[in-house]
Parts: C-alpha cells; structure tokens; sequence
C-alpha cells in the first residue's frame, strides 16, 4: 500500500481540536467557514449559475430512477 497523504495523519489531531472546542466558538468556526465559502461563490465568474436548476438528461433521470428502484428494494 502507497503512502498516505499529508492530510489523513492530521485527522486525529483535527478531531480532537474540534472535540475540545466550546459551543461558541464551533458556532463561530462555522459562521467564518460560511463567509469563507461566500466568498469563493461570489468571486467566481457566473455566480448566480450555482443557483440556476440542474436538469439532467433523459438517461441520466432514468438511471437514478433505476438506482432509487434498486436501492429501495
């Protein structure tokens, strides 16, 4: 098996950082992940098309028909 990458080691770390933390300041971890990532929205080239529908294809939508179907039972 290969080399794992830099950012799997950190995870335990990371949990225990996250598991120590107070209510408030996850609260606050979240509302700056929020801007953060209201940031990246607004500075891309077309952002209101992240808002737009997606429709998908005539195949694509009988495929995840099938798969709901097969999952479901």
């Amino acid at each position: 098996m290969g080399k794992l990458p830099a950012f799997t080691r950190a995870v335990p770390d990371d949990a225990e950082r996250f598991r120590s933390m107070s209510r408030e300041e996850r609260l606050a971890l979240f509302f700056e992940l929020c801007d953060l990532t209201d940031s990246i929205v607004n500075n891309r080239p077309e952002p209101g098309r992240l808002r737009e529908p997606n429709l998908r294809s005539a195949e694509a939508d009988a495929l995840w028909r099938r798969l709901m179907a097969a999952t479901r039972g």
